[in-house]
This record gives structure tokens, C-alpha cells and sequence, in this order.
């Protein structure tokens, strides 16, 4: 018997491969927020008018060797019901371009100082904002447009026209997605794309390009240095390994000053509380802003001694494959070359930067901006130029005080700053600074009312205390258990509620702090019930697990101590 198959005649047909487009949206688009992938046509816009630029020699350039004069360029945000236009005047997209690589998902940058990279920003953007699109693209020379939508397979169709002699670009997305619909109806939508952009962009305003949003324009940003005072600029420049070059700027945000110089405005200077830490910058777009977190090189214990450090980290390349940048641009890539070359460095500057300021106060005639005098640390030998005499240019490394680690904190809080003034709430804190971390069932009740105090007090203070109100209303209604007009009047959210609420806020918080406050965040809502089950249940804890706790919420907790800003 033959047990071959039987095959009348031999035949071919066509076995299909490729990619689903749905499954290709939802992987580029899976973790983008709105005004990520508003970056993204942004980030293209300026890539166009740094190769104008760089296409005219000669350029001028700044210290840093990038493009110091962006004027003439803008870039304009539009936002309808239901669209969203983003209309250039930078350059184009030429023929070539657009035929070859303007669509091909992974088609990497060729952009010199580019901050497009990853091939995927264009059409990324398009498919998380919405499913229908339109561009009209015109380089002075080379004029096309084309239309199509997310169900749109294989090649574009592009339809040429005249030039009209000057370059533009016009990106249009309609039939916008859900979330993005309700995102823009946001009452507070345009102040907060106004406040984002200008902290993203800041460095690129500040040298003459101009953005605006619905009209209005997008404000220069970026923390400069007091060039005169207390205490000294810190500068050093690097190569790094695979190529490329860190450039690291240290010293006294420009607005501050110590308690007793002539100057000090203490409202001023409580405005500037989130505008202190290290700044990370590639090719000019800022990626993290006033950040002191482990992970990013710092590696003391924040605190007041602090007050008033800034440093900025550029990191410039001619490849922007070389960057230490996330694929989405909004964080460093802790395991890149470049960043590893000098994430043991940062923490020097700032103990440097601490130094000099605990000297400045001791040759004052009152130390008031501390509650009690630091020891004293040792002091890295410095140049006249303010830089750290090392020949690496790296600033002379200064030990932590013992003091300045958490696992050496014998109270249940360090000196943290507390901007409320609200009665209960500055007593907490105070006791909070005061109880031994042994004794820990009294610490453990006082840490859950002060978050929950803290918590209220910051919501109310923002304004937004009706909108946990509005939240908890909603959420019966939806329920089919909803509040009668006389249940709503007497109605007082519950810390649980409240919790809810912020639960679903994470742009409560600040950029600069939002990834560790969120993290401390929903660790706290995994330690409240611990803590509930000491205060209510007669659970059992010890010092260990309380310092855990405290340790893994302690961010969330300086956030909510400080006054907000409120909400407009």
C-alpha cells in the first residue's frame, strides 16, 4: 500500500504574512498618552527646521554645539470637537522623503541633532489620536497631499500640486478617539498643553522658536543660575564611550536665596519649590525636570540643604540613536552607555552644591532656614571658577551624613517641608518628626491620619474638593443608588473616596514628580490596608514593617504637604 499522498495535479497558491493593522495599533499606541504623541508631530516639526538650518551654513551655535537661533519658526496646535491640526512653516517633506520613508513604521532618523528618532513618532501619533487624516506638505519646491484613515492597507495614494514657494506642513487627524474627544473637552485641557509644551520645549522657545496653542503662545522655560552669590556655578563636560558628549551645569536656581540675603521673599521662594533637582536634556528636548530620584543618580536623602540646587544634564549627539531616551522620550534609559558614564558623578555636584550652601549659612550671623544646625561636612577643594579642582572635572565626592539615609531616621519623619497651614495638619507633622520610630502602633495611626488630613486639606486647597464630591454622586447614579438633592448637601467624602478619586488624577501631580508619586501611590493603597487593620482590627505591626511604609509612601506624602497649585 502506498502510503504517499495522493496529489492529483502539482499546484502553488499564496500563504498570506504581513501584520494585523490592529494589532500594529495597539502595540504603538498601547502606552502614549495624548499629549505624548502631540510631542511626537511637535518633535517632527522641529527636526525639519533644525535640517533648514543646518542646510544654510554658516550656523550659528551654542556652547553646547547645537543650533542657538530658532526665530522665524512656528509651529501652530489647533483643537476642535472632533479634530486636531498641527500647521509648520519649517520645511516640508521633500519627494523622496515622503515616497520612501515618511510612513514606513521603523524607518529610523537621518535627522543630524534629531530628537524624531525611532521611526514610528508620525505614524504613532496618528493612530493613537484619531482615524481619519490629512497632510498637505509643500518644501518651497515640492508640493503634495494626501488623505487616508487607520483602515488604510498597503501604499498611500499622493496627489501633487503646485508649490506655492514657501515651505509648510499641515497634519490634520479627525474622527478622534474617544479618550482623546474627552480629553480635549477638559475644561483645564489648553492651560495644562500650555504649561506641558513649554516644559518640553522650553530650551527650543527660549532660542526664537515659537508655539502656540489655539493661539496662544507657549512660554520659554527652564531654570537659570544665580551668577553672583552664595554659592559657585559647577560645570564639566564629557565624551561618552560610543560617542556623543554629556555637558553637566550645576549650581543656585536664580530665583533663590538663603533666609537671611537681601532679596529672600519667602512666597517667591515656596513658588519655587518644584523647580529644584537635576534637568535631563538630549539635543535640546528636556525628557525629566527637576527629578531627585535614585534610579536617575541621586543618591542622598532629599532635604532642605538642598533648597535652591539646580543641574542640568545635556546630552548631545549628532546620531540620536546615541541618546539615552526611552522610545516614548519622556524618561532616561538608566541602561544606556551614555547615562551610565556619568550617573556615579551627579550625586558629587549636588553635595558640593550642599556644601558650599551649609558654609554660607554658618558665616552668617543666623542659620533660620534650618530648625537646627547640621553637622558640618567635609569640603571638596574648588577653583576659582567654582568647578571641583579633580582633573576628570568630576567635583570631589562628599559621604552622605549618616543622618541623610532613611534606614538612620529614629523618628517616624525627617524634617520634611510643610506648606499647609492648616492647624492639624502642621501638628501631625511636627509629632511625626518627634515619635520614635519604636514605637510603632501610635506611629502607624499617626502616619495613615496625616496622609488622610494632608490628603483633604491639598484637594481643597487645589480647588477640586467638588470634584471627589461630583465623583461619589456619579458612582451612585451609576449604581442605580442615587443621592436626593438633601443627601447631596450633607454629603462628606470619605478618605476611601477621596483615595478613588486620586486614584484615577495621576495629572494631579506634577511631571516632574508624577512616576514617584503614582508609584507611592498605589503603594499606599496596598499598605492602608495594613494600617487600617492596626487602627481598627487590633492587627499587629512592628518598626520594621512601619518603616517600610513609610519608605514606600513618603513621596506621595511631600507632594501633599506642599501647597498646590490651584486649580484655574
Amino acid at each position: 500500500m502506498d502510503d504517499k499522498p495522493d496529489f492529483a495535479a502539482p499546484s502553488t497558491f499564496t500563504v498570506n504574512r504581513g501584520v494585523d493593522p490592529s494589532y500594529l495599533q495597539s502595540v504603538l499606541t498601547k502606552d502614549i498618552t495624548t499629549l505624548e504623541s502631540i510631542y511626537d508631530l511637535i518633535d517632527n516639526s522641529i527636526d525639519a527646521a533644525r535640517d533648514k538650518l543646518l542646510s544654510r551654513p554658516p550656523v550659528s551655535t551654542d556652547k553646547y554645539g547645537l543650533p542657538a537661533d530658532y526665530s522665524g519658526y512656528r509651529i501652530a496646535l489647533r483643537f476642535a470637537s472632533d479634530s486636531i491640526s498641527l500647521l509648520d512653516n519649517c520645511s516640508g517633506i521633500d519627494q523622496n522623503t515622503l515616497i520612501n520613508r515618511a510612513f514606513v513604521t521603523g524607518s529610523l532618523s537621518s535627522h543630524s541633532y534629531g530628537i524624531g528618532h525611532f521611526g514610528i513618532g508620525l505614524k504613532r501619533a496618528l493612530l493613537r489620536l484619531g482615524k481619519s487624516y490629512a497632510i498637505s506638505t509643500d518644501t518651497g519646491d515640492f508640493a503634495a497631499k494626501l488623505r487616508f484613515s487607520d483602515g488604510n492597507e498597503g501604499n498611500l495614494e499622493a496627489i501633487r500640486g503646485p508649490s506655492s514657494g514657501s515651505p509648510k506642513m499641515l497634519v490634520r487627524v479627525s474622527d478622534l478617539r474617544t479618550s482623546v474627544r474627552q480629553e480635549l473637552t477638559g475644561g483645564a485641557w489648553k492651560t495644562s498643553v500650555l504649561r506641558s509644551l513649554s516644559r518640553r520645549y522650553g530650551l527650543y522657545i527660549a532660542k526664537g522658536l515659537q508655539i502656540t496653542v489655539q493661539g496662544s503662545r507657549v512660554e520659554p522655560f527652564g531654570p537659570q543660575f544665580r551668577r553672583t552669590g552664595p554659592v559657585a556655578t559647577q560645570a564639566s563636560h564629557f565624551d561618552l564611550p560610543d560617542g556623543g558628549e554629556a555637558f553637566i551645569d550645576a549650581g543656585m536656581h536664580e530665583g533663590y536665596h538663603l533666609t537671611d540675603e537681601p532679596g529672600y521673599d519667602k512666597k517667591r521662594i515656596a513658588d519655587l519649590t518644584d523647580q529644584y533637582g537635576w534637568y535631563f536634556v538630549c539635543n535640546d528636548r528636556i525628557i525629566r525636570i527637576a527629578t531627585h530620584e535614585p534610579e536617575l543618580g541621586w543618591t542622598a536623602n532629599w532635604h532642605q540643604e538642598y533648597y535652591g540646587f539646580v543641574g542640568w544634564v545635556r546630552f548631545v549627539s549628532e546620531d540620536a540613536e546615541l541618546l539615552p531616551w526611552d522610545t516614548k522620550k519622556s524618561s532616561i534609559d538608566t541602561s544606556s552607555a551614555a547615562f551610565r558614564a556619568i550617573q556615579g558623578k551627579l550625586q558629587a555636584f549636588a553635595d558640593a552644591y550642599k556644601t558650599e550652601g551649609r558654609k554660607a549659612r554658618k558665616e552668617r550671623p543666623t542659620d533660620s532656614e534650618s530648625p537646627s544646625k547640621p553637622k558640618d561636612g567635609k569640603k571638596g577643594k574648588r577653583g576659582s571658577s567654582g568647578k571641583p579642582s579633580d582633573s576628570t572635572g568630576t567635583p570631589s565626592e562628599e559621604r552622605p551624613e549618616a543622618e541623610d539615609h532613611n534606614e538612620h531616621w529614629s523618628t517616624l519623619l525627617p524634617d520634611l517641608t510643610v506648606e499647609l497651614d492648616h492647624p492639624k495638619v502642621r501638628a501631625l507633622a511636627y509629632e511625626a518628626r518627634k515619635l520614635q520610630i519604636e514605637h510603632c502602633y501610635s506611629g502607624a495611626m499617626l502616619f495613615r491620619s496625616l496622609i488622610e488630613t494632608a490628603l483633604f486639606e491639598n484637594i481643597k486647597k487645589a480647588g477640586r474638593y467638588s470634584e471627589v464630591r461630583e465623583s461619589v454622586f456619579a458612582e451612585q447614579a451609576a449604581s442605580g443608588r442615587p443621592f436626593d438633592d438633601a443627601q447631596k448637601k450633607g454629603f462628606r467624602p470619605t478618605f476611601r473616596h477621596a483615595l478613588d478619586w486620586l486614584n484615577k488624577q495621576d495629572d494631579y501631580f506634577p511631571d516632574e514628580v508624577r512616576r514617584e508619586c503614582v508609584n507611592a501611590r498605589t503603594k499606599f493603597g496596598k499598605h492602608l490596608r495594613e494600617l487600617n487593620g492596626v487602627v481598627h482590627e487590633g492587627d499587629l505591626i512592628d518598626s520594621g514593617k512601619l518603616k517600610i511604609v513609610r519608605n514606600d509612601t513618603l513621596p506621595l506624602l511631600r507632594f501633599l504637604l506642599l501647597a498646590p497649585k490651584r486649580n484655574s
